[in-house]
């Protein structure tokens, strides 16, 4: 019969020994649900990890997708008859294919704009609180803001097709 050290003898988990007798009382050394506590404290870091990662790839698809809407708006715009308010539902329309949600779309910083308007300007503001799926708190009182401005060449001469 082997004789216990003084960590076996106060119940500290030690290397069973290499060999045992029949009738050896050792404890066994017990790892039963160590994996399940590791697990506990890697999972929500390894979660806020892939979460975050999935929410800014999805604001920055927003970003760019808002940046495509006012570029769209403004050329919109620079249609002879175009409306701010139909450049406004272009903009609206674009952003709609990612889901944004609260968009404020502005022509001209709110000034009306005709045929003379030699540039026109498009501010489209979104908050990324309202757009966030998952981590909402981070993004508190942020904006994805997109500005275009871009010269308007109309053609006001008489062309007659020849050469």
């Amino acid at each position: 019969m082997t004789e216990k050290t003084a960590a076996e003898r106060a119940g500290l988990c030690t290397r069973p020994p290499r060999h045992r007798s029949k009738g050896s009382a050792t404890r066994r050394c017990s790892r039963e649900g160590a994996t399940a506590i590791e697990f506990a404290f890697a999972a929500p870091v390894l979660l806020l990890v892939v979460f975050g990662a999935f929410e800014l790839a999805r604001m920055s698809l927003i970003r760019n997708m808002a940046q495509d809407a006012a570029y769209e708006a403004c050329r919109f715009c620079m249609v002879e008859g175009a409306t701010a308010a139909e450049a406004v539902a272009r903009a609206e329309e674009v952003i709609a294919m990612v889901g944004a949600k609260d968009v404020t779309v502005v022509i001209n910083d709110g000034q009306p704009f005709n045929s003379a308007s030699s540039q026109i300007r498009v501010n489209l503001s979104i908050p990324m609180e309202s757009n966030a799926l998952l981590l909402r708190y981070f993004f508190t009182g942020q904006y994805i803001n997109a500005q275009i401005e871009l010269n308007v060449e109309r053609y006001s001469g008489f062309y007659d097709g020849g050469g």
